[in-house]
């Protein structure tokens, strides 16, 4: 049996750009480095 799964993220740039407008979580996605893991994730 095989499984797959499609993940899909939308990073709204006003979230997550520290210039956003509502930029609230922008400073912990870059700290972590989230929008990098994610693009690896998908070349996995």
């Amino acid at each position: 049996m095989s499984s797959s799964v499609l993940l899909v993220i939308d990073f709204i740039n006003d979230i997550a750009h520290l210039n956003g407008k509502i930029a609230r979580s922008a400073g912990r996605i870059e700290k972590n480095h989230v929008i990098e893991r994610s693009n690896e994730a998908g070349h996995t």
